[in-house]
């Protein structure tokens, strides 16, 4: 029986061309140039049609898809979209509609008959099932008739016994019959009463639910479905019952007894009695959980790598594997490891990645990589590169060579971080380290470094050498025991009191130097860590010359130790009982005088004090001797001999008490500040040239700390609406700023407050005082004011700016799609006209007449496919060539089919991105190749094989092969004179391409051209 197709689509002339190739298939044709027009056919010959071909793009009015919808509540007929459409959303809404998929226009004739022969087989299986599942519930409703007419039935029973016991063996045979197919079947299935109670189940949906059916009997279906699947599937039931619907497919959620989910596809049908209403549902459902969950795996890990390319600190990128490493893929970190935005790297576009590395590291990161590939192992390395702001950043990269399955690199891969602070911090190590090692070889005291678990010296300082007598050599190694500088006695007592407090403290001991001489020492130890290993810190004062002075021995200590945290500062040491008071050498030099012009007395400092500091000082001093505060520090002035007053810094702690708390005696400094203070004179002055500059400035002004602004200019408060006083020390940037951009600000300021970068710029919202907001530009930079981290900088009002670039974005926006819409109309154009030469060429039964026009077609198709593959493109300014090929080559093979069996096409083409220029003359060039090959290089049916290739190769030049494996030139030498359109043709555009062709006839046909690239 001839099958009828209802064909949707708005173009006339394309819908005759699909007209005729259906009607050479069998097919019985009615079109339809509108949804409008889809919509009323179908529903007036909704009996006669066995498919619907639905074209999406149907012009003004309906589209495709909402037509479709609006026939398939109405109708059950399969609906095939037809469309040029390839985007992944498009193609997402037409799975939703329909189970039955979609044909690409150009796909070819044997594409599209395939397609709807294989819709019409998935319509008639739904069909059959459907018909199989009524004919199971028709068995089931009249077993269960003749079972109710066998129990009231009274009246001649005795009469027809026997044969009534031959009719129930025959009706029990049947009903076990029926419930051994509706329990096998491999779906659940059940009877389901109008009021929503489960009649039936078949032992599948009973394990597919997890109940009996004794559990299920008691229950609605209502109350086994997902909560959030109800409200849908109680829409589509009533529509069931009151008859709007027959039947309904849903995709489901059940709710297992053990509270699990279980996703189905669920198929419900009815049964009605002869007035109409339902006497019972059949539904069978299709347990899909696992392909839910294959989805969802499949959807969370896209999320999740979306996700962690988002967040990572650094940049990954994958780029080809050339001298310019050219990216071709760059993470959203890149704007922060570098300044410029992904899109300015990917194909170099505004700036290649090997130019903002340093010259100087250049050649090494391209030698490391070469290594690496030869090694086949990875790449780790370390360089510096320049960020678009102008900062040099050092970076970490590690990265892969990718390799095809020929063991040739495809491309390069790799994740780039940002380790300026942790090199930074590298440098600032080896700086204190060798601050260290010129600290303890200079240092005034004796030093050793040794290993405690095997006693062996590691480092000893200059003194040691010159005051032991033992050289470098001879101590480093050896055991201090072995040596014999510390007595066994001596070095008992260290090892005690280390093991006990972790370290040593003032302990007198004697050490024999090389030549016996004895040197009297004070002690100091503490366990370090060096290396890893537990090594023993040795301090050794040589205390030889005051072996005597022991009474002042626990003084001079303190003294010492205090003085030598200090730097040239004077020293006190004031016994508060007496008030007798010891002054340091320098403390006396500080202020002019000689070691005996001051006495013994605190008086001698009190007396010196400038009176307008006086009272503070004092009582500062007092304060701490009395134990309100933990020290005592004050800034103020002392009399010098000369007459004159410095400015000083005293510092001081009592460091003994009685044991009622009582103070005993304190010890202090003094640290000469008048430098200090002259500068914070001119600070002074600096600041009020900077208040004058500010003021008058056209831009605002700003300095922000601890949370809130020090200083505004006016500018910057005239900006926002405030008056200067409402916002200095009231106000911070958080509340002048719109919150969804505060993160945007917080951000910042944390990076400029923190020390991760110097200076800023960034753009935000501002609110304004009286309401409304604005677009405003900060540039700002960390600073240090009033001895604290700060943030200066200036604010600039961009909203008119802002305004102006939006309206620029939006037009080249509204651009963009005009020029996808012309390019999609152009395609669409030549589609119109490859459809007339077909129609055209249907009419000429001559073979050798018809062929012009199918290599009209192939040549129109090619250029047709370049503007399709424009306007899906990202820039629309030029094509992925190699995918270009692909589907150019499919077609003509495609066209062709009638004329070969066992060719087949190789491709070797390159990624490369070719502009419109380029793309449609090597389009035509290698149609008319192709096309020549398949006509006559293969005679009489023989295999075959045609090669394409296309490359990049040096001197800015690409190469094009096409060749075959045929009979060669002297084959089909004549489809080469110059007199053919084909082999004109391709001369012409060799020519266009300013490029030059060669031709091989041995051992097939090989034509080589290349041209330089525009």
């Amino acid at each position: 029986m001839q099958k009828t197709i209802l064909l949707v689509e708005d173009e006339e002339i394309t819908s005759r061309l699909e007209t005729a190739i259906l009607n050479k298939e069998g097919y019985q044709v009615f079109p339809a140039f509108t949804g409008e027009e889809a919509i009323e056919t179908a529903a007036r010959m909704h009996d006669r049609i066995d498919l619907i071909l639905m074209d999406i793009d149907l012009g003004n009015g309906i589209d495709g898809t909402d037509a479709a919808k609006t026939i398939l509540t109405r109708n059950d007929i399969p609906v095939l979209f037809l469309t040029s459409h390839t985007e992944k959303e498009v193609i997402e809404k037409t799975e939703k509609i329909t189970s039955y998929g979609y044909v690409v226009k150009g796909s070819g004739n044997i594409v599209l008959i395939a397609s709807i022969k294989m819709a019409m087989k998935l319509h008639n299986a739904n069909r059959v099932l459907v018909h199989k599942n009524e004919e199971i519930l028709s068995i089931n409703n009249s077993l269960n008739s003749t079972i109710d007419e066998l129990e009231n039935t009274n009246s001649g029973l005795l009469r027809t016994w026997g044969k009534l016991l031959e009719s129930e063996k025959d009706l029990m045979e049947s009903r076990n019959e029926f419930m051994g197919y509706f329990n096998m079947n491999t779906v659940g299935m059940s009877v389901i009463s109008p009021e929503q109670k489960w009649v039936r189940a078949n032992e599948r949906l009973c394990s597919m639910l997890g109940y009996t059916m004794e559990d299920l009997s008691g229950m609605t279906w209502v109350r086994l479905t997902h909560p959030d699947d109800l409200n849908d599937d109680l829409k589509l039931f009533s529509k069931l019952l009151t008859g709007e619907l027959n039947k309904y497919e849903i995709r489901k959620r059940f709710i297992r007894k053990d509270g699990s989910l279980m996703y189905t596809l669920a198929y419900v049908t009815c049964r009605r009695n002869t007035r109409g209403s339902v006497k019972y549902i059949l539904a069978s459902f299709v347990d899909v959980s696992e392909q839910n969950r294959i989805e969802n795996d499949l959807l969370d890990r896209e999320r999740q790598y979306s996700a962690l390319l988002q967040n990572l600190p650094g940049m990954v990128f994958r780029c080809r594997h050339d001298m310019g490493r050219r990216m071709e893929f760059v993470s959203n970190g890149c704007h922060e490891l570098t300044g410029h935005m992904p899109e300015d790297l990917v194909d170099d576009l505004k700036v290649s990645f090997m130019d903002i590395v340093l010259p100087e590291y250049r050649e090494t990161l391209t030698a490391k990589r070469e290594a690496a590939l030869a090694g086949r192992s990875n790449l780790i390395e370390e360089y510096l590169i320049h960020c678009a702001d102008g900062t040099v950043k050092w970076v970490w990269e590690h990265g892969r060579v990718i390799l095809d399955n020929s063991d040739n690199p495809l491309f390069y891969e790799g994740y780039i971080e940002d380790i300026t602070s942790r090199k930074l911090d590298e440098i600032e190590l080896h700086n204190r380290e060798e601050k260290f090692n010129k600290a303890f070889n200079n240092a005034p005291l004796l030093m050793t470094i040794t290993e405690i678990e095997k006693g062996r010296y590691l480092e000893v300082n200059d003194l040691f050498v010159k005051v032991s007598g033992f050289s470098r050599d001879e101590a480093l190694g050896t055991r201090s025991i072995d040596l014999g500088w510390i007595s066994p006695e001596d070095r008992e007592r260290i090892i005690e009191a280390v093991k006990k407090d972790g370290r040593a403290a003032g302990l007198e001991i004697t050490c024999t130097s090389k030549n016996n001489k004895p040197v009297f020492g004070l002690y100091y130890g503490e366990v370090i860590s060096l290396d890893g290993m537990s090594c023993l810190l040795s301090i050794v004062h040589d205390i030889s010359d005051v072996k005597n002075a022991r009474t002042e021995l626990k003084k001079s200590e303190e003294r010492w130790e205090y003085a030598l945290n200090g730097s040239r500062d004077g020293v006190w040491d004031w016994d508060i009982s007496s008030n007798e008071a010891f002054f340091s050498r320098r403390w006396k030099e500080m202020f002019g005088y000689s070691h005996e012009c001051i006495s013994g007395s605190m008086d001698e400092w009190k007396t010196r004090l400038h009176p307008d500091d006086r009272t503070k000082c004092l009582q500062d001093l007092q304060d701490h001797v009395e134990g309100l505060s933990p020290f005592y520090e004050n800034e103020h002035r002392i009399l010098c001999r000369d007459g004159t007053y410095k400015w000083v810094l005293g510092r001081g702690k009592v460091m003994v008490r009685g044991d009622d708390n009582s103070p005993v005696r304190a010890v202090g400094t003094l640290t000469d500040i008048e430098e200090r203070k002259k500068l914070e004179s001119l600070h002074m002055e600096s600041d009020a040239k900077f208040r004058d500059l500010t003021e008058k400035s056209i831009v605002g002004v700003y300095l922000f700390q601890g949370g809130v602004f020090k200083y505004v200019n006016p500018r910057f408060a005239e900006i926002f609406g405030y008056p200067v006083d409402d916002i200095i020390n009231k106000i911070g940037p958080k509340d002048l700023t719109m919150m969804e951009d505060w993160h945007i600000a917080d951000e910042n300021i944390r990076k400029r407050e923190n020390g991760v970068a110097k200076s800023i710029h960034y753009t935000f919202r501002g609110l304004l005082r009286g309401g409304g907001s604005i677009h405003a530009e900060v540039y700002g930079t960390r600073t240090i004011y009033n001895g604290k981290t700060a943030i200066i900088g200036t604010l600039m009002d961009i909203t008119k700016r802002k305004i102006i670039e939006d309206r620029i974005a939006e037009s080249l926006k509204e651009k963009e799609l005009l020029l996808a819409e012309v390019h999609h109309r152009v395609k669409n154009n030549m589609q119109v006209i490859t459809s007339l030469l077909s129609l055209q060429s249907d009419l000429i039964e001559n073979e050798t007449a018809r062929e012009p026009f199918r290599e009209s077609v192939n040549r129109i198709q090619s250029m047709a496919l370049v503007h399709e593959k424009l306007y899906q493109s990202r820039d629309m300014a030029s094509i992925n060539f190699r995918e270009y090929l692909n589907d150019l080559v499919d077609k003509i093979f495609i066209s062709s089919s009638g004329k070969i069996r066992n060719i087949s096409a190789s491709m070797n083409i390159h990624e490369l991105s070719l502009n419109i220029d380029i793309a449609i003359p090597c389009g035509l060039i290698i149609t008319e190749l192709v096309t020549n090959a398949l006509k006559h290089a293969f005679p009489d049916g023989r295999d075959g094989q045609i090669f394409l290739e296309l490359e990049k190769i040096q001197n800015g030049f690409y190469s094009l092969n096409v060749r075959d494996n045929g009979k060669g030139m002297s084959i089909h030498a004549g489809n080469h004179k110059k007199s053919s359109l084909g082999f004109s043709l391709i001369e012409a555009l060799v020519k266009q391409l300013r490029g030059e062709m060669k031709i091989n006839g041995e051992n097939g046909t090989n034509v080589n051209i290349q041209f330089p690239v525009m």
